[in-house]
């Protein structure tokens, strides 16, 4: 196939770059404005918040949470195809799958060792996790109504995966309310995995107007410096609350974030033209298994589904 990239020159965009042409596709860099004529399907590996990112016939998704789309015509399109926002979605919806009463959904993402982690992470990754983390209210569904809410207020224990374990927790923004399309749940949340006085700094810092003081300050030094993220582990799980069923708990962990996020965009990119029109959502691109399975086929992760016992809930 002949795939555009939009971001191409960037940590997560390269990569994208890399397995398109391992995988023998034509690669073609893209820029905003363009619009796409020519091209299969375009991988969207930049930030960017107005609409419209690549001309009139391709619509813009997210904040730099990976995207694909078809370049003529509009939809299908698939926003929040990346780690932040499009594996949780992937998790809590096969654990949705799974589920007969599903009540509340919760997906929380690790950075274990967060201020080493931090470090080694590309300045790209940082300034667009800054971003979105004090871009403003977060959103959540409460009583089957998306609904906003301040950042960092929300708190709860999210079970992780060994090695990882339990950790303390803050709401944050998330696209699993939005991506999340089952009704029957009437709340779902996305969570950050943080020391309780950490929450409370991101809790004051969200408040702040980021175009000044400490919020500029964060983002400024966000987009500098910056390591190598392969040894960086990381760890998402989603739980759903099954009725008088209990819990089930779909989970994946790894290491370097900004591969698998790179290797879920490529993955979805080559497999949008052959999506069913109205295509919208990660979960509905074909089978969450199938889409799982072949990250850990290509060793990007590990994944697993279970119903734990009353005494690890």
């Amino acid at each position: 196939m002949r795939l555009g990239v939009l971001g191409d020159g960037g940590v997560v965009g390269r990569r994208v770059v890399e397995l398109l042409r391992d995988a023998d596709h034509e690669v073609v860099p893209v820029a905003r404005g363009d619009d796409g004529v020519g091209l299969d399907a375009v991988a969207v590996a930049a930030p960017w918040t107005a609409s419209g990112a690549l001309g009139p016939n391709v619509p813009a998704a997210g904040l730099d949470l990976g995207a694909a789309t078809l370049p003529v015509g509009g939809p299908p399109r698939v926003p929040h195809a990346g780690w932040w926002g499009g594996l949780g979605s992937l998790l809590a919806a096969h654990a949705l799958g799974a589920a007969a009463d599903p009540r509340e959904v919760h997906v929380a993402y690790a950075l274990p060792g967060t201020a080493r982690a931090w470090a080694r992470l590309p300045a790209g990754a940082r300034t667009g996790l800054v971003e979105l983390l004090l871009g403003g209210p977060l959103r959540a569904r409460v009583d089957g109504q998306v609904v906003r809410e301040p950042v960092g207020e929300a708190r709860r224990l999210a079970w992780f995966p060994r090695p990882v374990g339990p950790w303390h927790a803050a709401g944050v923004p998330g696209a699993e309310a939005l991506v999340v399309q089952d009704p029957r749940p009437d709340v779902v949340r996305s969570w950050l995995a943080i020391g309780s006085l950490a929450a409370e700094a991101l809790q004051a810092v969200a408040r702040l107007d980021p175009d000044r003081g400490l919020g500029a300050r964060l983002h400024a030094r966000a987009g500098s410096g910056g390591g190598d993220p392969g040894d960086v582990r990381w760890a998402v799980v989603a739980e759903v609350r099954d009725g008088g069923a209990g819990v089930l708990r779909a989970w994946a962990n790894g290491t370097d974030p900004v591969r698998t996020a790179a290797a879920l965009l490529a993955d979805t990119t080559t497999r949008l033209p052959d999506a069913l029109p109205g295509t919208t959502t990660l979960p509905g691109l074909r089978s969450t298994q199938a889409q799982l399975d072949a990250l850990a086929d290509a060793a990007v992760l590990r994944w697993s589904l279970a119903r734990p016992e009353p005494s690890q809930r």
